[in-house]
């Protein structure tokens, strides 16, 4: 027979593992027995020294760079090939939890740091798991866990089939002398079904040594990656099945979260029953109201293996802490948790009698509370009609209260089938009133159209909300013919009620500011026509001021308009009386208008000033459609664009402009700051002269042509330059006057062309035919371009330089002598007229 020795050191959460190492039979020095009598349960009173002096003894097998210390196996337990678990290296529960196939190391917990039993917010506590390497603890050390809502432990019992936990004896004994609730583990190693009798039995035979009862919860601890080979469930139920055939029939199968997961489970839940499973899974932040795998049905979730207890360090220091979903590790009767519970109100037909038997009628939740009576089974009241009025979804099934025949009850959902309503939604938006107590107690307030959804909650009757003025923002037609209004209170959704419990207003379709003149109609037309203070019928507290006959003949403004589903009706003002009334009752008087296209650029005068004009969409008073945007104030100092012109009859003038590119609307022109408009603007060149100090000084210098667009500077008086020879660079033509812009040392400028007198030369023209090339660039770029001799005309424009044509072949056709002494030609290119250049700019 060859041994399988496991070598190297485990802590309780895996610092390392090594791999196993195999020796044959012929290195050990000699063969290892363990001997181990029955344990009756009074043997579990007596010392733990003299428990383990007699469990077993041990020796020593010296490899060549190891001394393993091994416990020897009984014979009827040898096989073949065998593994050697020693006590160096056996594993404590949760060593593959953390998934990955990583062991658990204590360094490696989801949290950096432990869990203490003295937080508050975590899932409950209700029971450990331990091996030898939490040592052997004390009753007191288990009185303090206690203290703390531990009722039960789970010590490891075996491992594989030759490995027996030594502090068994005193971690049983402690844990009974404190009241826990004691079952055992073992640590699994099978990968077939022969494997998993022979450690089934292994696990059987020492808890019966220990004198164990047949009820004892016996643990399959299934984690060891080498069992994930696709049998894990079938074997797990070998396991089970032989430890039943033994007697203990309390048997829970236990793993990571992850073997109990997904299509195709290395642990089957389905197979192994849910009742039967307890799941590790290690949150980062576990709290009490997150309880995993609760609402599944399991029975334990194990959910951190780093729990400390105060004063106590004996072992690794820290504990695996579970809680207990079913109440089997901890002997104590465990209610459902209520997880969910909510008014509903629907109509739902109980099930057949032969499916209604199967489900109990209660006075309350099952099985949420001691005391709850079942009152006989669903096929007592089999197809009849019920009133579904609540519904509470526990860990075990959701159930839901009924009213049938002067009865209230509670029975689980599966046993009804809903019998809904259908309903059109549309949404809408107007305003009313909810009667009075009296009408509104007899309507259901709703989170939905009533009897349209099982999820539809009750929120009480109509008489929460009696004589409250609410806003309907959706309408419901439901089959059964009801109308529901969905309404809101403050902005605030409340909820669904019968049409019925309201006093409807009218709707406002469309509500704008309009401004334009009007005339009430006379007496015997407009007597028929209320005056009120707000648009009528629209809402609560609307006062009836009096009759339109009241205001008959009279000139009124009118200063917004109302559509409703009633009628439109127009606010107006007279003589200090501002109210509304029915459009009818009026007859408009509009002024006629003519528009002009404009395109110049202005500013809106100060506040002072544009606050006096009212900024409409159209000119003033000219349509009933003129809305009125606010004043021109809220443009005051601004640059804008005026782009049309109107003329109204009544003489007044106003400008549409725009900002930015977008149109704002129409503003009297009185209102603007009126800038000059540039009727013509050419670039000429010619020589002047400012004119003496007494004639230049009543005429402005300034940075660009004056009083045409806003911010443009004054520089100075023209006498500055007074009897100064400057160059004319252009000429701009307004409304106001001619300007000229001037170049004089450095500076540039324009002023008013009466400022200047011309210098102009003279120069005689004559015919010319010659065909020469400008001059190369650097040459030709010293003489300006023109439409005629440079100097001799007022509109002589600059049309560049000569440089433009340099190295081009030209026809001279004309020739000019300049009184200066200068030659010109004027040439053309390729048969078209060009201009007048300096000679010496030919070749």
């Amino acid at each position: 027979m060859k041994k399988i020795y496991i070598i190297g050191m485990l802590s309780f959460s895996g610092l390392f593992l090594s791999g196993f190492t195999t020796i044959s039979s012929e290195t050990t020095t000699q063969s290892v027995k363990e001997t181990e009598g029955t344990l009756s349960s009074e043997k579990v009173e007596e010392s733990s020294s003299e428990q383990q002096s007699s469990e077993s003894n041990s020796t020593s097998v010296e490899t060549e760079d190891s001394t393993v210390s091994t416990s020897s196996l009984d014979s009827s337990e040898d096989t073949s090939d065998e593994k050697i678990i020693t006590e160096e290296v056996n594993k404590p529960m949760g060593t593959y939890a953390k998934g990955n196939g990583q062991m658990r190391s204590r360094r490696s917990t989801y949290r950096e740091d432990v869990i203490s039993a003295t937080e508050v917010g975590r899932p409950p506590k209700s029971f450990i798991d331990i091996s030898s390497w939490n040592g052997a603890i004390s009753a007191q050390e288990y009185g303090i866990m206690k203290g703390f809502g531990i009722s039960g432990v789970v010590v490891k019992l075996t491992e594989y089939t030759n490995y027996k936990n030594p502090e068994r004896f005193t971690q049983i004994k402690n844990a009974r002398a404190q009241g826990l609730k004691v079952s055992v583990y073992h640590y699994s190693h099978f990968r077939t079904k022969a494997e998993a009798v022979a450690e089934a039995r292994y696990f059987a035979n020492a808890a019966t040594e220990m004198g164990l009862s047949r009820d004892t919860i016996m643990v399959n601890d299934a984690e060891e990656p080498a069992m994930n080979n696709g049998q894990a469930t079938e074997n797990s139920l070998a396991f089970e099945q032989e430890l039943k055939s033994r007697g203990f029939n309390n048997v829970i199968h236990y793993s990571m979260g992850s073997w109990f997961t997904g299509a195709s489970p290395v642990l089957n839940p389905a197979i192994l029953g849910r009742q039967n499973i307890w799941v590790a899974n290690y949150p980062y932040n576990p709290v009490g109201d997150n309880l995993l795998y609760k609402a599944e049905g399991y029975s334990a979730w194990q959910w951190s293996s780093a729990l400390v207890f105060p004063n106590i360090s004996i072992g690794v220091g820290v504990f695996d802490i579970n809680t207990d979903y079913a109440g089997r590790f901890t002997g104590g009767k465990v209610y459902d948790t209520i997880l969910e519970q909510n008014a509903y109100t629907y109509s739902a037909r109980v099930v057949q009698s032969n499916e209604a038997k199967v489900h109990g009628i209660y006075d309350d939740v099952n099985n949420t509370r001691p005391g709850i009576k079942m009152l006989g089974t669903g096929e007592r009241f089999s197809g009849q009609k019920v009133t579904i009025l609540a519904s509470a979804r526990t860990n075990r099934s959701t159930y839901l209260k009924f009213y049938v025949n002067g009865m209230t009850a509670w029975m689980d959902s599966r046993a009804f089938k809903s019998e809904l309503d259908t309903s059109i939604i549309e949404p809408t938006d107007f305003m009313a009133d909810i009667k009075s107590v009296s009408e509104a107690s007899k309507h259901g307030l709703y989170t939905e159209p009533n009897n349209t959804s099982e999820k539809n909650l009750k929120l009480g009757t109509g008489l929460l909300y009696a004589n409250q003025s609410v806003r309907i923002i959706n309408i419901a037609k439901i089959s059964t013919g009801v109308t529901a209004y969905q309404f809101t209170l403050n902005g605030q959704i409340i909820g669904w009620m019968d049409s019925r419990a309201f006093k409807e207003y009218d709707k406002i379709l469309e509500q704008n500011q309009y401004t334009y003149m009007a005339r009430i109609l006379p007496e015997d037309q407009s007597k028929i026509h209320g005056v009120y203070d707000g648009i009528n019928n629209t809402g609560p507290g609307i006062k009836h001021l009096a009759m339109g006959n009241r205001f008959a003949n009279q000139r009124v403004t009118i200063l917004s308009s109302a559509r409703t589903t009633r009628s439109t009706y127009l606010k107006f003002s007279v003589n200090g009386t501002i109210a509304w009334m029915d459009r009818r009752a009026f007859k408009s008087e509009l002024d006629s208008v003519t528009f002009k296209k404009e395109q110049f650029t202005t500013s809106i005068k100060p506040v002072s000033e544009s606050s006096k004009h009212g900024l409409y969409t159209n000119p003033n008073n000219t349509s009933e459609q003129t809305l009125k945007l606010g004043t021109g104030s809220s443009y005051a100092n601004r640059t804008v664009e005026v782009v049309n012109s109107a003329k109204i009859s009544t003489g007044v003038m106003a400008y549409q402009f725009s900002r930015n590119g977008q149109v704002v609307g129409w503003l009297d022109s009185r209102a603007f700051k009126e800038y000059d408009k540039i009727l013509e603007q050419n670039q000429y060149t010619y020589m002047a002269r400012v004119l003496p100090e007494n004639q230049s000084k009543i005429h402005g210098v300034y940075d660009d042509i004056n009083n045409t667009r806003p911010e443009i500077k004054l520089l100075g008086m023209a006498n500055k330059f007074a009897n100064q020879k400057v160059t004319i660079l252009a000429s701009a033509r307004t409304n106001r006057s001619t300007y000229l812009k001037f170049s004089f040392n450095g500076t540039i400028a324009w002023m008013d062309a009466r400022a200047v007198r011309p210098e102009l030369d003279k120069v005689v023209i004559e015919k010319e035919k010659i065909t020469t090339s400008i001059k190369s660039v650097s040459e030709s770029n010293k003489h300006g371009l023109y439409t005629q001799p440079n100097n001799t005309s007022l509109k002589n424009e600059k049309l560049g330089l000569g440089s433009k044509y340099a190295g081009q072949k030209v026809e001279v056709i004309q020739k000019g002598k300049i009184s200066n002494g200068v030659l010109v030609y004027q040439f053309k290119l390729d048969n078209q007229l060009i201009g007048w250049l300096d000679s010496r700019a030919f070749n």
